[in-house]
């Protein structure tokens, strides 16, 4: 995820640039097509990856429900009803949960992580931006008044 993460922010971070400092960065229709194209193609897979397993996760609940209803009101032979409560007792004590090796759930809190992340990261490069265009403003001033 941190490739991820590191690679929206860059390409984020190419395409705001050119509308905050216009005369220093190429701003092409073709290059913010291109930017844009690319950060499409970064987003999809993730967005996709953690939809499909919040829908399992969700679905694992609801087949829970399921079984419940299934048990409270039908009349089943011993047998289903045996297995079908086998079932509703594993799928309430095991944790159906997609995980990346047990140390981050992978559902749309990823999404809203790596948001977050891609936010912070492009203010603080913005700040520091902008710090160098006063700094070299201040410079050019002070060079003036000296001479």
């Amino acid at each position: 995820m941190t490739y991820f993460t590191a690679s929206i922010i860059y390409s984020v971070y190419n395409f705001t640039m050119p509308l905050i400092r216009p005369g220093q960065f190429e701003t092409t229709p073709v290059n913010c097509i291109r930017i844009l194209a690319w950060l499409f193609i970064e987003i999809f897979p993730i967005s996709l990856l953690t939809t499909n397993g919040t829908n399992a996760t969700t679905e694992m609940k609801k087949t829970l429900d399921t079984i419940d209803e299934i048990l409270d009101r039908c009349i089943l032979c011993r047998g289903i009803k045996s297995e079908l409560n086998h079932c509703s007792l594993e799928l309430l004590h095991n944790n159906f949960e997609f995980t990346a090796f047990d140390v981050i759930a992978i559902n749309n809190t990823i999404l809203r992580s790596i948001f977050s992340a891609v936010v912070t990261y492009l203010i603080i490069f913005i700040q520091f931006q902008l710090s160098g265009i006063r700094k070299n403003v201040r410079t050019n001033e002070s060079d003036s008044l000296d001479s």
